[in-house]
């Protein structure tokens, strides 16, 4: 089968894991499991945790790495918004949620009345080292720990307990980011203790080197999970950060009923993102799996490529600011495509911010990074939802300012965003003849706002 999107394949995929194990799953519960799979990975807002996500990590001849792939984004709560109706049964009665601002997300705690004599209950939160009561955070293993609890009770009646606890260690071990542990020592090591103390305790059978066959495949898992971080071409490493982007910012899935300043936020919280991000973070090993070389090389990557997205969205970020002040001080927030123009789609364009810009001076393109200049002006390799491939306001911006311009203004952008300083004085700190060039653009891209956008240009020529 061809189509990656497929219910089909997630059910052959189960099949063939279930064959592999010489577990026989009857049809009923099959086609059960394959539903709550599809249901939970493929709403619209998975741009990228989705089936075909899944589905890439899975490797045939190993059924348990397999299964785990397809679980492990199974819950998402900042993605989809809360559980989905299908899980709910399942997690209900082992978290309560704490409401906040309306239109925000609450707090999600574990209850403190868990069962923690169950089998499955007392893996999951030995291996998760997690303990009844406290919070679960989004970015610290809420989604994972209760993905894998719904895992363990799916297939609790179909695979052994020692089975189970693989799985678990393979999940938990997909919380990415995590630095060294206490003593220096990668995550993983910390995870294979826990491990071989619950394998002590409840029995399971794993010898020593079971244990490290264990944890040594939960790195590969989990290294392969954020493996477009190390991708060779840094286009390909933006297409997926770009995916991620609506999944985490509702209004940009509308078809560009977001505003200049959704987007504007969507590019900030991207931004905030990488800039504390260490990609020396990113890949794993343990007992010299993978090896130091290929380690090495997998996070070299990773650092070239964070520290293109930075720039790159540093840039991007600036014009977004740049636009959004000019909006706020011209009649308020907007519509995008007012100001930037429709996205293209199906080979139809119509009129759009670029046509009223200037040809860009490359003669400045030699003192600039050459993957960012080649990100603005030809673009990510695919299309994206919400923005174009390429970003000529940017290009502009990028080209006609020194470095110690882009940093002033990067920083004053910090400062709007913060409340420190007001749009006004946004646009007055932007080199005079870009500002003209932007300005004068918006100014015949937004009829219904050419006296405002033109009295303001003059005002900060005569300051």
């Amino acid at each position: 089968m061809t189509n990656n999107e497929s219910i089909h394949n997630l059910m052959d995929t189960i099949q063939r894991s279930m064959d592999e194990l010489q577990v026989e799953i009857k049809p009923e519960k099959l086609e059960s499991v394959v539903c709550l799979l599809y249901y939970s990975l493929k709403p619209h807002g998975r741009f990228f945790h989705s089936i075909k996500h899944a589905l890439d990590l899975t490797v045939e001849g190993q059924p348990l790495i397999s299964l785990t792939a397809l679980f492990h984004d199974l819950i998402y709560y900042q993605i989809d918004g809360g559980f989905h109706h299908l899980v709910q049964p399942l997690i209900e009665p082992l978290i309560y949620e704490q409401s906040s601002a309306e239109g925000t997300l609450g707090v999600v705690y574990l209850r403190e009345d868990l069962d923690s004599q169950d089998p499955l209950m007392k893996l999951n939160l030995h291996i998760f080292d997690f303990q009844p009561g406290q919070v679960l955070n989004p970015y610290g293993g809420l989604n994972e720990f209760l993905s894998s609890i719904v895992m363990s009770y799916t297939f609790k009646d179909l695979l052994s307990i020692t089975q189970l606890a693989r799985m678990i260690v393979y999940l938990e071990g997909t919380i990415p980011f995590r630095g060294p542990d206490q003593h220096d020592r990668d995550y993983f090591h910390t995870l294979a203790e826990r491990y071989a103390q619950i394998n002590q305790e409840m029995k399971l059978g794993e010898t020593e080197d079971t244990l490290r066959e264990a944890i040594q495949q939960a790195v590969s898992l989990a290294n392969r999970d954020v493996a477009n971080f190390a991708e060779v071409d840094a286009r390909d490493f933006l297409d997926n950060t770009w995916d991620l982007i609506p999944e985490t910012n509702l209004s940009l899935r509308q078809n560009e009923l977001y505003t200049l300043r959704d987007y504007r936020v969507a590019l900030q919280k991207m931004s905030g993102f990488f800039s504390f991000l260490n990609p020396s973070h990113v890949y794993h090993q343990y007992q010299d799996s993978p090896s130091d070389e290929h380690l090495s090389a997998l996070t070299q990557r990773a650092i070239n490529n964070v520290d293109i997205a930075r720039e790159y969205l540093s840039v991007k970020l600036i014009t977004s600011s740049i636009l959004d002040a000019f909006a706020t001080l011209s009649g308020g927030d907007a519509p995008i495509c007012l100001f930037m123009g429709e996205l293209p789609r199906g080979g139809s364009r119509t009129i759009r911010l670029e046509d009223f810009l200037p040809t860009i001076n490359t003669s400045n393109r030699a003192r600039l990074d050459p993957h960012v200049w080649q990100l603005l002006d030809t673009g990510r390799n695919k299309e994206s939802i919400f923005d174009i491939k390429n970003a000529p306001l940017s290009l502009l911006t990028y080209s006609k300012c020194s470095a110690e311009e882009l940093s002033l203004i990067s920083d004053a952008t910090q400062e709007l965003i913060c409340g420190n300083r007001n749009a006004y004085d946004l646009i007055a700190l932007i080199p005079h003849g870009l500002r003209e060039d932007i300005g004068c653009a918006l100014a015949k891209m937004v009829p219904t706002r050419r006296a405002q956008l033109k009295e303001l240009l003059h005002k900060i020529s005569e300051a």
